[in-house]
């Protein structure tokens, strides 16, 4: 799912060095009884997340960033990250839909006498959904290895759609 704002391509990353983390939270409500067990209900069919982001920038890229942040930040936008459903889908990274929930903080970095800025903040994260990914022109039926994937697959065009079928279940690659 993608939102019309996106992070612009011409700030800095969101930092690898520092990483982000992600906080899935339970979205579960508890009813305690005076006897037996509690009662336990589920908010949400797909876990609220949370993540920590953090950007490292040098002196003339600070002001653009806490600009950019301060005027689309607390809106929801598409930031390149990786993260549980890119790697479900087998890509590096996908654009994530957030928006920040936290104030921006920024810490400085003096390195080598050259100012260096750590800037930081809390994020919802919305869970994107599978059809969000670019397909590589092919859809896999069966999984087979990692490193030696089941031939099984589709392929699709707009013209034509055949079946190429080998192996088993079993033995998806054989």
């Amino acid at each position: 799912m993608s939102v019309d704002v996106d992070y612009p391509a011409d700030l800095p990353c969101v930092s690898r060095i520092d990483g982000y983390q992600q906080a899935l939270r339970s979205s579960v409500t508890r009813t305690p009884f005076d006897a037996g067990n509690a009662r336990q209900r589920r908010l949400n069919t797909t876990l609220p997340t949370e993540i920590a982001l953090s950007w490292r920038v040098p002196d003339d890229q600070l002001q653009p960033l806490v600009a950019w942040l301060n005027a689309y930040g607390f809106d929801w936008f598409n930031l390149l990250l990786a993260g549980v459903e890119p790697s479900g889908a087998a890509v590096e990274s996908s654009a994530i839909v957030v928006r920040l929930m936290s104030d921006i903080q920024c810490q400085l970095l003096n390195f080598y006498r050259v100012n260096w800025w750590q800037v930081s903040a809390q994020a919802e994260y919305r869970s994107p959904v599978l059809s969000d990914f670019p397909t590589t022109g092919y859809e896999w039926i069966v999984g087979g290895a990692s490193g030696t994937p089941s031939p099984d697959r589709v392929i699709s065009d707009e013209t034509f759609t055949d079946w190429i079928v080998a192996g088993t279940a079993v033995t998806p690659s054989a």
